[in-house]
């Protein structure tokens, strides 16, 4: 039993020395690339949801945006709804980092290892972002999308334009607000109209509780104002004159 233990144990170890790659060392000259500040550097991405670009058959569209110091990579698979979205400036490259990254690229003929620092040494996460239904959006929505797009990527008079109109909103909103509040305070209160005796408003005339007398209960002069009495009046004489002619 024993032996047959210890032939096992020297197949497996066969099998497994089968298995390793004979690697050979080869001697090679490092390179530091210095930075162009007139090109980009290279952009370094992973994708955490685990898709993988080089088995996409129809191949990725890849564009960098890139304003100031602030960086968006977008690569879009070609005939599908998600894009993959990564900035340098918000999420996890916005956390502080502690090390140095590098991207190295091995020439094997010349025996070469060039070695170049990454844009802004930032990593991008790339993160799924799925196209929605074609919604309508409102004018505060485009507003605030087209806002937010200018401060990122744009123009220095991009930007002064879009502070100037704001400033112009918060002064005609202020000016609204304080019309408003003058022609509130201008109006004139009637404060026998807006008397109320019970704390339900109901739709009935003003009216005495204490009165005697249907004239006291309901007096006129509390329901309709002097204006209109002299408009009544005069209605009321006119109909009478008219009543008192001959008919010819």
């Amino acid at each position: 039993m024993a032996e047959q233990e210890m032939e096992v144990e020297d197949y497996s170890l066969k099998r497994e020395k089968k298995k390793k790659r004979k690697r050979k060392s080869i001697d090679v000259k490092i390179e530091m690339v210095k930075e162009n500040p007139e090109k980009i550097a290279p952009l370094v991405g992973y994708f955490p949801t685990g898709y993988d670009p080089h088995k996409n058959d129809n191949g990725d569209d890849v564009k960098v945006y890139r304003r100031g110091a602030r960086l968006e990579l977008v690569v879009k698979p070609k005939k599908s709804k998600v894009s993959f979205v990564g900035t340098n400036y918000s999420g996890e490259a916005a956390t502080p980092i502690t090390c140095q990254y590098a991207l190295g690229v091995l020439d094997k003929e010349t025996q070469t290892l060039k070695i170049v620092k990454i844009e802004s040494n930032k990593i991008f996460r790339l993160e799924p972002n799925f196209a929605g239904k074609d919604e309508p959006l409102t004018t505060e929505d485009t507003y605030a999308k087209m806002r937010d797009l200018i401060d990122a990527f744009g123009t220095k008079k991009a930007k002064r334009k879009n502070e100037v109109r704001d400033r112009l909103n918060r002064k005609e909103d202020a000016d609204i607000e304080k019309s408003t509040h003058k022609k509130v305070t201008e109006l004139k209160v009637n404060p026998v109209a807006t008397a109320s005796d019970g704390s339900l408003a109901r739709n009935i005339p003003h009216y005495d509780i204490l009165a005697e007398t249907p004239e006291k209960a309901y007096p006129l002069d509390r329901m309709i104002s002097k204006q209109e009495m002299d408009i009544l009046k005069n209605d009321l004489e006119g109909k009478l004159l008219n009543e008192e002619r001959p008919s010819p």
